[in-house]
């Protein structure tokens, strides 16, 4: 299992611009296909005070950035419909500039982040603490007094 989600290592320099930009605190957009994974991903989220939407295909997660403006995109690659590149190639084509956290298996996934400008990722089977660490370093703590969605 590798969390190789530190800046100096697997943040590509198009992801350290898009952080640099991002100040605004939008909802962490979930993607993943696999709905047990997704829910939980989506709990620990929001037991730690984040709003968190999801989208089980990269279409539904397209559709969903254009009316939410997410400040992350947790992304698997492999989906039905569209794909994780196939969402990210839509989303830069449409203008939006979100950083993206991949979620895969396999060795595909540090080649990912080059290609598609990713901040960062998270092998599958990682542990839901991975997942929290890993957005901590990429989105600013909630405001508690803010209500999550």
């Amino acid at each position: 299992m590798k969390t190789d989600v530190s800046p100096g290592s697997a943040v590509g320099a198009i992801g350290r611009t898009l952080l640099r930009r991002h100040g605004h605190q939008g909802p962490i957009l979930v993607v993943d296909d696999e709905a047990p994974l997704q829910q939980a991903m989506a709990a620990a989220l929001r037991a730690k005070g984040h709003s968190v939407l999801c989208a089980s295909n990269g279409s539904d997660a397209l559709e969903l950035t254009a009316i939410h403006a997410p400040s992350l995109v947790i992304l698997d690659l492999q989906m039905p419909v569209l794909d994780g590149r196939g969402f990210v190639q839509a989303l830069r084509r449409r203008g939006h500039e979100v950083p993206i956290l991949v979620i895969t298996g396999g060795l595909e996934a540090a080649r990912a982040v080059d290609e598609m400008g990713a901040i960062g990722y998270l092998e599958k089977p990682f542990r839901l603490g991975e997942l929290l660490h890993a957005v901590s370093q990429f989105v600013p703590t909630p405001d508690p007094t803010r209500t999550p969605l």
